[in-house]
C-alpha cells in the first residue's frame, strides 16, 4: 500500500469533510426493495385500469393459458365453449343477477345497464359495439341512412323503429353521439335535393309534352318554348360537356362530372379538361382576392343566384319586346321557388 506523506493525508481528510453528505431518504432509496421502489408506478397502473373500467364495459372472463388450446381446437366448438364458460362463470357472481350477452360481440355484459336493448327489445348491444355501430352508421349509403330518416335501426332484424336518442347519448362518448345526430342534416339535404331534381324533372317533361301536342295558341306556344329554355339551360346548373344536371356539391369547387369525367369550375362552369384545380383559384368570375380551391356552400348559392339572374336579363333582352312580359310572367314563380331576382 502507498503511504500519503502527512500533508496529503491531510488534505484528503478536509476534501473528505467537504462534501455533501446524502440526505438519509436517500440513503433509504438505495438501500430499499425493489417492491418499494414501484409501487408509485403501480398505484398509477391500477387508476388507469379503474379509469378503462368506468368507460368500457366489464369483462367477466379470460380464458387461462391452460384453456386456451382447448379453445382453439375449431372456430365453431372453440368459441361455443368460450361462451359456455363466460355463461357460467357469470351465473357464480354473487349477488350479480342482471347478465346481458352482446348480439354484437358475444360477449357477456354485467348489469344490463352497460348496453342498450335494440327498439324491439330482442337484441342487446355493449357500449362498445354501440359506438363502432355510430361510427360505421356515418359512413354508410344514403338509402341506409334514409331508412330510419337519418337514424340507426336495429342491423340484427329488419325493423323500422330507430334507437332512442336518449339512450344512445347516455351510453356513447359526446363526440360520437354529435356525429350522429350530424348524419340527420346530411338525409334532410339529400332528401331536399332529391325533391327538387324531381320537381324540376317534372315540370320540364310537362312543358316538353305541351309543346309536342301542340296544346295551346301559337303565342302561347312561343312562351312556352322560351320558359323550357330558361328552365333547362339557364336555371339548371349542367356539365359543360355532357349536359348532365346538378343542383350543388360539397368540398372542392374543381368539380368532375360523374357522366363524362370532365374537369369543370363550379363557378363559371368552365371545361377544363380533365382538372380543373389550375383554373379555380384564379377564376374570374369568383373575383379578386379568391385562391381557395374551397367555399362556403351559401356563398357558393349565392352567387350562383346572381349569376342567373345576369343570364336571365341577357337573354330577355334579346326576345321580342311584345313576348318580354308575358315570359317574364311565366317563369316568375320558378325564380322565385329559386331565390332568383327577376331583372
Amino acid at each position: 500500500r502507498v503511504q500519503l506523506a502527512p500533508a496529503a493525508a491531510e488534505q484528503r481528510r478536509l476534501q473528505e469533510q467537504r462534501r455533501p453528505q446524502p440526505e438519509a431518504a436517500d440513503v433509504a432509496a438505495q438501500h430499499a426493495p425493489a417492491d418499494d421502489l414501484n409501487r408509485l408506478p403501480q398505484e398509477l397502473a391500477a387508476e388507469q385500469r379503474q379509469l378503462q373500467q368506468a368507460v368500457q364495459p366489464r369483462r367477466l372472463w379470460r380464458e387461462t393459458p391452460a384453456e386456451q388450446p382447448r379453445a382453439r381446437q375449431s372456430n365453431v366448438q372453440g368459441r361455443q365453449y368460450l361462451l359456455q364458460q363466460k355463461k357460467e362463470h357469470c351465473r357464480q357472481q354473487p349477488g350479480e343477477e342482471d347478465i346481458k350477452r352482446c348480439d354484437s360481440c358475444l360477449d357477456y355484459i354485467l348489469k344490463s345497464s352497460e348496453g342498450v336493448m335494440c327498439p324491439t327489445m330482442a337484441h342487446f348491444f355493449c357500449k362498445v359495439c354501440l359506438q363502432g355501430l355510430l361510427r360505421a352508421f356515418k359512413t354508410v349509403g344514403y338509402a341506409v341512412q334514409k331508412k330510419g330518416e337519418g337514424r340507426i335501426l336495429c342491423p340484427m332484424k329488419e325493423s323500422e323503429a330507430p334507437f332512442g336518442d336518449a339512450a344512445l347519448a347516455a351510453h356513447v362518448l359526446p363526440e360520437v353521439f354529435n356525429e350522429y345526430l350530424g348524419v340527420r342534416i346530411i338525409v334532410a339535404k339529400a332528401d331536399f335535393r332529391v325533391k327538387m331534381i324531381k320537381e324540376n324533372n317534372d315540370k320540364l317533361e310537362d312543358l316538353k309534352k305541351q309543346l309536342a301536342d301542340g296544346i295551346g295558341s301559337a303565342e302561347q306556344r312561343e312562351i312556352d318554348a322560351h320558359r323550357l329554355r330558361i328552365l333547362d339551360d339557364i336555371f339548371t346548373l349542367k356539365c359543360p360537356r355532357c349536359r348532365l344536371a346538378f343542383f350543388d356539391f360539397d368540398g372542392c369547387c374543381a368539380l368532375v362530372c360523374a357522366g363524362c369525367a370532365c374537369g369543370f369550375c363550379s363557378y363559371c362552369l368552365k371545361d377544363c379538361g380533365d382538372n380543373a384545380h389550375a383554373h379555380v383559384p384564379w377564376c374570374e368570375e369568383r373575383g379578386p382576392g379568391w385562391h381557395d380551391m374551397y367555399c362556403q356552400q351559401e356563398e357558393w348559392l349565392v352567387y350562383q343566384r346572381r349569376r342567373k339572374t345576369r343570364i336571365l336579363g341577357h337573354y330577355l333582352a334579346s326576345v321580342p319586346q311584345a313576348l318580354r312580359q308575358k315570359i317574364c310572367d311565366s317563369i316568375a314563380p320558378d325564380a322565385s321557388d329559386l331565390g332568383i331576382t327577376m331583372p
